[in-house]
């Protein structure tokens, strides 16, 4: 099973969206899967269902900072170079991502749901999608 798929199946699991996005990435990071939605859990509802960043793209990112992140101090040689390709990652998702959706806000991706009678739509037919393309991002 793809990560993608994996994502969108912890997600219908009962999963947030910070976590279905983190954990298929969990095993190569090296972290449980306890830990990792521990970890993630705060990411849901775009922090803490504040509506702030979406929480898939959020989890997305921590997934890229795992892998790719500076793991010391350092503001120089190897650890520098792995900040600046992380931060470079994480603004290419944040960019596809707002590029394809419209927003990064996830407030504003939820008021996409509105229905063509203007009624709020369920958020959760939205979500998977977001989760899934976060990851494939």
């Amino acid at each position: 099973m793809d990560y993608s798929t994996r994502a969108t199946a912890l997600f219908a699991a009962g999963y947030n969206c910070a976590q279905s996005a983190f954990l298929p990435f969990a095993e190569a990071l090296e972290m449980s899967q306890p830990q990792a939605a521990r970890l993630t859990n705060c990411l849901g509802g775009g922090f803490a269902g504040t509506g702030g960043v979406c929480g898939a793209l959020a989890g997305a990112c921590l997934a890229l900072s795992g892998k790719y992140g500076r793991e010391l101090p350092e503001r120089e040689g190897e650890q520098l170079a792995r900040q600046e390709t992380v931060y470079r990652l994480v603004r290419e998702l944040h960019e596809a991502f707002a590029l394809e959706f419209g927003s990064t806000l996830c407030d504003a991706l939820l008021e996409r749901g509105l229905c063509a009678s203007g009624e709020q739509g369920d958020a959760r037919f939205l979500c998977p999608q977001y989760v899934r393309r976060a990851v494939e991002l």
